[in-house]
């Protein structure tokens, strides 16, 4: 099972993000694991498993806002928001198109900047759930960074790093 991404949920749990297995929480003080079961609309330590169920895979990348954390999934570009209080899960993006898979991503206000494994750099509204391509990146993205109030840092497989303004989209 390759872990993936880790997240510091609480004094209590660690979050592991891994391929076949795809959450799994450690209780820092026992050495427990248990699991998500994918089956439920909910992801918290308290509805953990002993054995892991259903049929996703690969949590690729968490960030935590405040009570909220967001989880990327590689296969089908599966993005979710899960309210840390209660467990439940908010389908914010799945299956377009060209959004196959999401290995790393920036929330930013209401907007999450997704690099994914197709060329470009691409953006979901929260408010609306529309996805946005800007062009100019003719790379795969490996990774992204908020580096201020006006730009986004975009790193590439082989084409470097790329400066995208947030709000023209120019790239240079």
């Amino acid at each position: 099972n390759s872990l993936l991404c880790l997240y510091d949920w609480d004094d209590i749990y660690l979050l592991i993000g891994a391929q076949s297995d795809p959450a799994i929480f450690f209780n820092k003080k026992t050495g427990a694991f248990t699991y998500w079961d994918c089956t439920k609309n909910k992801l918290s330590p308290a509805v953990g498993t002993p054995v892991a169920n259903g049929p996703f895979t690969w949590v690729h990348h968490i960030v935590g806002i405040g009570n909220t954390l967001y989880v990327s999934m590689l296969i089908k570009g599966r993005m979710f928001s899960v309210n840390k209080a209660t467990g439940d899960i908010k389908q914010l993006h799945e299956n377009s198109a060209d959004i196959l898979s999401i290995q790393d991503f920036v929330v930013d206000g209401n907007k999450i900047w997704m690099s994914c494994w197709k060329p470009g750099f691409f953006v979901l509204d929260m408010q609306t759930g529309d996805v946005s391509k800007i062009d100019g990146i003719d790379d795969l993205l490996t990774c992204n960074i908020r580096l201020n109030s006006e730009y986004m840092l975009a790193g590439t497989r082989s084409s470097g790093l790329f400066l995208v303004n947030k709000e023209s989209g120019k790239v240079t």
